[in-house]
């Protein structure tokens, strides 16, 4: 299957998980997407800023 198929799957899975859930269950899925999109946010900042203190310690070369 593809990468794009198998997405799709994945989302109407989740999408038919969603519509059975009550508004209390709904509020929480959202809670915790929220928080793992955060968790994600921080993760990909503090990677890139390790990144960018790396590069500013290599020593550039004189041509």
């Amino acid at each position: 299957m593809t990468h794009a198929g198998d997405a799709m799957q994945k989302e109407a899975a989740l999408n038919s998980i969603l519509a059975k859930l009550n508004d209390q269950g709904k509020d929480s899925a959202l809670a915790i997407l929220k928080t793992l999109r955060f968790a994600q946010t921080a993760i990909e900042s503090e990677a890139g800023a390790a990144a960018g203190k790396e590069k500013r310690r290599q020593p550039t070369r004189a041509g």
